[in-house]
């Protein structure tokens, strides 16, 4: 196996055509994250997006794509925009880990959103999470059915507020798929005030994420897209979600909601309606990705297995950070975690908002990750 690096301008068609294969063919790499696309419109707006070419024979055979920081180490596509990592590369193809940083010439490749699957970096992972998904691949009707039968309420309860929204507000509108400019700004504000309140990490503090969504919201051809979804109460916009699909996936990526009518739950309105009427927009799942949220347990069908660690040359580091995140973990489930989130947000928000940040001029814009 021999592993060059390029930056992903001078991947060559018949490199894009042979990701794509690899990617179609592998079911653990579904996510619209591991489509060549999505690395296409990153390196789009920023320079750094570099791709390592596993070959074998002289033909392509794996792709891995990804940001290098100054310290020689590797970051997911995107950054903090990405919910999955991983290798595009059949799973029975022989490689290492070390083969991927020595082609590299990498220190390291730290991960948070690893698919789990892939033998040659099972050492390396140091913490496993999950990522929720509904499974509509059978209609709303059976997803619908399926829930009852486990005895889980949370759909009939929805479709009682729904009934209620359409009583006290107005009649409800679902728009599956939009470009218009004036929602995705709606849509901005309302997860920069989000980030306000909550006190999180501003993932979308730079102009070139936003630029990133904005041409997500533009991408329409082939398998990949962008889908940008608004739920309406007569002329009240309620609730907006942007996600990327592939095929029949669609990854819930970037949902916000309209304060105003927090009581009646617009945000969970909004997702029940999208698997309402998944048939007719073409969608046999919808990720909601990793979070411990209650809507997503209540919603969800299953879960899919996600792993955080490094491959890391620099031992004495790695050994550092796996014992700092294995503490962060054990913060998490104690009672501690209630106590110690507010003392973080607390310095948070007084960090980061010492200045209200149009202060400047510069907008900034959050991913809200709570």
């Amino acid at each position: 196996m021999n592993v060059t690096v390029a930056s992903a301008g001078e991947l060559s068609p018949e490199h894009v055509a042979a990701w794509s294969r690899i990617q179609e063919a592998e079911p653990t790499l579904r996510s619209p994250f591991f489509r060549p696309e999505f690395t296409q419109i990153v390196a789009s707006v920023r320079d750094d997006v570099e791709v390592a070419v596993f070959e074998q024979a002289g033909n392509p055979v794996g792709f891995f794509p990804f940001h290098r920081d100054k310290r020689n180490v590797a970051k997911s596509v995107g950054l903090d925009l990405s919910d999955y990592e991983g290798v595009v590369i059949p799973g029975d193809a022989p490689w290492t880990a070390e083969q991927l940083l020595q082609g590299c010439r990498l220190k390291a490749w730290r991960f948070r959103h690893l698919v789990v699957t892939q033998k040659p970096l099972l050492p390396y992972h140091w913490i496993v999470g999950e990522t929720s998904y509904l499974d509509l691949s059978r209609g709303f009707e059976v997803f619908q059915n399926v829930k009852q039968r486990l005895g889980q309420r949370t759909i009939s309860r929805v479709q009682q507020k729904l009934r209620k929204t359409e009583r006290e507000v107005g009649p409800l509108q679902l728009v599956g798929q939009t470009r218009d400019e004036t929602v995705l700004e709606q849509l901005f504000q309302w997860r920069m005030e989000q980030y306000r309140q909550c006190g999180c990490m501003n993932y979308l503090a730079e102009e070139w994420t936003c630029e990133v969504l904005r041409r997500v919201v533009s991408a329409q051809e082939g398998p990949f897209a962008g889908m940008m979804s608004a739920l309406y109460a007569g002329d009240h916009l309620l609730a907006v979600h942007l996600g990327m699909r592939n095929g029949g996936l669609l990854h819930g990526w970037f949902p916000a909601f309209n304060p105003a009518f927090s009581e009646y739950s617009p945000g969970l309105l909004l997702w029940v309606r999208l698997a309402q009427a998944s048939r007719e927009l073409g969608l046999t799942c919808i990720d909601l990705g990793m979070g411990t949220e209650r809507y997503k347990q209540n919603l969800r069908s299953g879960t899919l297995r996600l792993a955080e660690g490094a491959v890391d040359a620099r031992r004495a580091r790695a050994a550092l950070f796996r014992g700092w995140l294995e503490l962060r973990e054990r913060i998490r489930s104690s009672p501690l975690r209630g106590p110690v989130q507010g003392i973080v947000r607390s310095i948070r928000r007084w960090y980061l908002y010492r200045q209200p940040p149009w202060a400047s001029g510069t907008r900034r814009y959050s991913r809200f990750d709570c």
